[in-house]
């Protein structure tokens, strides 16, 4: 599809490796998240953006695809084990991929 800008945006779905997994977590008795589950990556969605005119390099953000569809803000668990998110890059531990999401859960929250 083309645009005004002279781009197009093609969509590609490329399979994934085994070992990634998106994390989500689960909310425990004090109404946080309080532990992590795992779902595997399937696929990647890569939106690649082409400039026709302008002889830039195409661009693209890929998002892990698992079972449940898309998940374009996920926390990811790459096959090394270490953790990561576009938000905040690398993570040391669980514990602080945890603390991220309940941050976020709080500001989500406090915006209803």
């Amino acid at each position: 599809m083309f645009n005004h800008e002279d781009t197009e945006t093609v969509n590609q779905i490329i399979p994934a490796n085994e070992g990634w997994f998106v994390a989500f977590g689960v909310v425990g008795d004090s109404d946080k998240y309080s532990e992590l589950f795992y779902e595997p990556v399937i696929a990647w969605l890569v939106e690649i953006e082409l400039d026709l005119y302008h002889s830039k390099e195409p661009s693209g953000v890929p998002t892990p695809i698992t079972v449940g569809g898309p998940e374009p803000t996920a926390y990811l668990k790459r096959p090394d084990g270490s953790m990561w998110s576009w938000a905040r890059y690398q993570y040391d531990s669980e514990d602080e991929v945890l603390k991220d999401m309940n941050r976020d859960r709080e500001r989500r929250l406090s915006k209803l």
